[in-house]
């Protein structure tokens, strides 16, 4: 709107001006007055300003009076002035519209600017209280095992309200009751390997939250920066406790307590890659998902399965590149399910496909990527498919990368099993 009415007052001005080289003209011929005349009726239409009609009846008046026989000379100071009058209306509202234009701007840059601060503090308190929810579980549970107890007293530990720090809290609890005076040394050391490991994928969506706001510290306040590090230090503390724990033990998952339900695991998968979205994009790593069709129904464990999901995606992003994609695929195969994570990656050396699953094992990869890529992760795994009757397997991708293959057995969905 304030373009188009800029445009009609430079109009208006070169009607102005054009009607001041048709005065200037002696004599006026009938080609000049009826080129005249066309330009005053698009004056008369053209009319934006205040007292622009006023100097448009002044040009006419001086022009009939002319037409009457009037001498042109005694007329040329009022329509010169007339015609500057007209010119000055104009120009003046062409400024008055600039103005405008600048006010609005500014008030849109303000109004960026200060969304932009609104959005980066909501984001440091959602990062601080992310934080919090974070270390006081951890902490609690710390204080809670360093207490002097007997194996035979159940701990008492806090609620989680995370879907990763529920599997610690419940394995934890299992473990524990499952522990005697005779396999105190043992399951002591299964605790610590098990917690340490656990803790990696909380602490991976905090790194990844901090680290992204890092990145943007010069888009942000200065007075958020303490804020900043504050979370930064806080999170390298607790990976300095989480590497510490990796130091220590062997691990047993023999004995898993499974909530067993019917789950679509094509539907549930998908809800499970979700917090991987934001890590893949950071990375620069398209995360997919594909379904064959068919029932994908099957009886798991909603919370401990889950693991074995986000540790085969951890594990798949870590030693993808840009541009590369990660794809995961269900597929019913009539008896059993079939979920398939796929990656781009230099796959697992020859020598070490054999032993892949068993605890602790590491070695040199292909790429400082995929060096120590194994570990308790894939043991976890895969006894935790076992303790739901699958199985896992490894296959190297073509061209490249790795594929791991979990088949579960099928079951019926809830209103096939109604009907």
């Amino acid at each position: 709107m304030v373009q188009k009415i800029a445009s009609r007052n430079y109009d208006s001005i070169r009607a102005a001006e054009h009607m001041r080289r048709d005065w200037m003209q002696r004599p006026a011929s009938p080609v000049l007055r009826r080129d005249l005349a066309q330009t005053l009726a698009f004056a008369r239409k053209n009319i934006t300003e205040p007292g622009e009609s006023d100097a448009v009846a002044s040009v006419e008046r001086l022009w009939a009076r002319r037409g009457a026989g009037e001498p042109v000379d005694a007329l040329d100071g009022p329509m010169q002035a007339a015609l500057d009058g007209l010119v000055k209306v104009n120009e003046l509202g062409m400024a008055r519209l600039a103005a405008q234009a600048r006010r609005q701007n500014h008030v849109i840059m303000a109004s960026l600017v200060l969304s932009m601060g609104l959005a980066l503090a909501l984001t440091l308190l959602i990062a601080r209280r992310l934080a919090r929810s974070l270390s006081r579980p951890l902490i609690q549970i710390s204080e809670e095992i360093s207490r002097p107890r007997s194996f035979e007293r159940p701990l008492q530990l806090p609620e989680a309200d995370s879907r990763e720090l529920e599997v610690l809290r419940l394995r934890l609890q299992e473990w524990w009751e499952q522990a005697s005076r005779k396999q105190r040394q043992r399951l002591e050391d299964e605790f610590i390997g098990v917690l340490s490991h656990e803790l990696k994928t909380p602490l991976q969506s905090l790194g990844m939250a901090a680290e992204l706001m890092d990145k943007r510290r010069n888009k942000m306040d200065p007075a958020l920066y303490m804020l900043l590090d504050t979370i930064l230090d806080d999170l390298r503390r607790i990976r300095a406790v989480a590497n510490d724990f990796v130091q220590v033990s062997q691990l047993n998952v023999r004995s898993v307590r499974l909530n067993l339900e019917p789950v679509d695991l094509a539907e549930q998968a998908a809800a499970w890659m979700r917090p991987f979205q934001v890590l893949a994009q950071e990375r620069g790593v398209e995360l997919a998902m594909a379904s064959a069709g068919g029932s994908t129904w099957c009886r798991v464990d909603r919370v401990k399965f889950g693991w074995v999901i986000s540790n085969l995606l951890s594990n798949a992003l870590r030693v993808s590149r840009f541009g590369q994609t990660v794809t995961v695929t269900v597929t019913d195969q009539k008896l059993y399910v079939e979920l398939c994570v796929q990656d781009e990656g230099p796959g697992v050396p020859e020598a070490l496909r054999q032993k892949m699953f068993e605890p602790y094992v590491q070695g040199p990869g292909p790429t400082d990527r995929t060096a120590g890529l194994l570990g308790l992760g894939l043991t976890i795994a895969k006894e935790l498919v076992e303790a739901h009757e699958g199985a896992i397997e490894y296959f190297p991708a073509e061209p490249r990368g790795s594929l791991f293959r979990v088949l579960l057995p099928a079951a019926s969905g809830p209103k096939m099993e109604g009907a």
